[in-house]
């Protein structure tokens, strides 16, 4: 009996240790993912929070580097500076992880080496999934579908929520609302269950993009609410304006004008703060629509005239397009009909 307290009092010590040591790896791995990740989206954001971040995959590369001991490559990618980790990754044959990582630090750059990794690992799903969403970026839509038809999984791990997230955005695209709801809720679960919070926000922003479209308010804002807290929670400040520029198109649609203003008007002062340029732009022709909807037609010329001169000096043709629709309509409301019909066929043209 008195051997047997020993052995329990040096086994709750020894789990004691253990438990206290996972415990603080834990806490170092997500410390230096989190600087990682911040140094990341700072400096690959192009202006409209467009990037490319798999949030698990990097978490991924910096339990490697800290396991791998290459404080070196880890202290380098805590700043943004990706090179000594691509290097280790690749020595170390993690090929896929060091494509990952090129990728997020260099947007739309790594296609071409993607889909050669992808020829000589046919098998390698979690390739096959990232491929797919590039291709979805590129607007490339029938090869997005041809990598989620040749990823067979019988486990809902992450790579199954990568292709039921990319699934819901080609089901979103071809008018299936209910496929595409029922596609993104099964990879926000996956998300959520493996930490990827990153991606678990740009679903829940899906998602309610999906139930905006499909006109089912009351879920949309909660959606939106949702991504908005998550990224503002982890420090993402562009997806936190995408957030509020999105609950401010729901609140236009249900004519709440004065909560629709205020939360352009939130996003618009993150965007100015971020010298996002482009996106700022985009906020001002949301607020110059919204001002069309209430008649005030001096406010929503000066707003997409505004934002038109934006849209063409960073030659965006679909913002130039949108601004001018919008100037077509005030041009229609003041009865100038022939500058209407002018700026009209000038945006469909563009």
């Amino acid at each position: 009996m008195k051997y047997f307290e020993y052995i329990v009092i040096v086994s709750f010590f020894c789990a004691a240790i253990f438990f206290a040591a996972c415990f603080f790896r834990r806490l170092k791995i997500y410390h230096f993912f989190r600087l990682a990740r911040k140094a990341i989206i700072k400096q690959s954001t192009v202006g409209c929070c467009d990037i490319y971040m798999p949030s698990y995959y990097l978490k991924k590369i910096v339990e490697f580097l800290i396991k791998s001991k290459e404080q070196k490559a880890l202290v380098y990618l805590c700043v943004g500076r990706i090179k000594p980790a691509v290097i280790c990754l690749e020595k170390n044959k993690q090929k896929l992880l060091a494509l990952i990582l090129q990728e997020m630090r260099y947007p739309k750059t790594m296609l071409e080496n993607f889909e050669n990794f992808v020829k000589k690992n046919p098998d390698n799903y979690a390739g096959i999934a990232e491929l797919g969403i590039l291709y979805y970026r590129v607007y490339n839509l029938e090869k997005a579908q041809l990598c989620l038809d040749n990823i067979k999984l019988k486990k809902r791990n992450y790579i199954y929520g990568r292709a039921n997230y990319l699934q819901s955005y080609l089901d979103m695209n071809d008018g299936n609302m209910l496929g595409a709801s029922q596609s993104c809720s099964i990879a926000t679960k996956l998300f959520h269950k493996f930490e990827a919070d990153y991606e678990e926000a740009q679903s829940y922003l899906l998602m309610g993009t999906i139930y905006r479209v499909a006109i089912i308010s009351d879920i949309a804002q909660m959606m939106f609410e949702t991504a908005l807290r998550i990224f503002a929670a982890i420090g993402c400040l562009a997806e936190t304006a995408v957030s509020y520029g999105n609950l401010g198109m729901l609140m236009a649609i249900q004519k709440r004008f004065d909560e629709a203003e205020d939360y352009y008007q939130k996003a618009k002062e993150i965007y100015q703060n971020l010298q996002y340029k482009q996106a700022y732009a985009e906020i001002s022709n949301q607020q110059a629509l919204l001002q069309l909807m209430q008649n005030k037609i001096a406010e929503a010329e000066k707003l997409a005239m505004q934002a038109l001169k934006i849209h063409q000096n960073k030659n965006n043709y679909q913002g130039i397009a949108f601004s001018k629709e919008i100037i077509a309509n005030v041009a229609f409301s003041k009865q100038d009909y022939k500058s209407a019909v002018n700026l009209a066929f000038e945006a469909k043209n563009i």
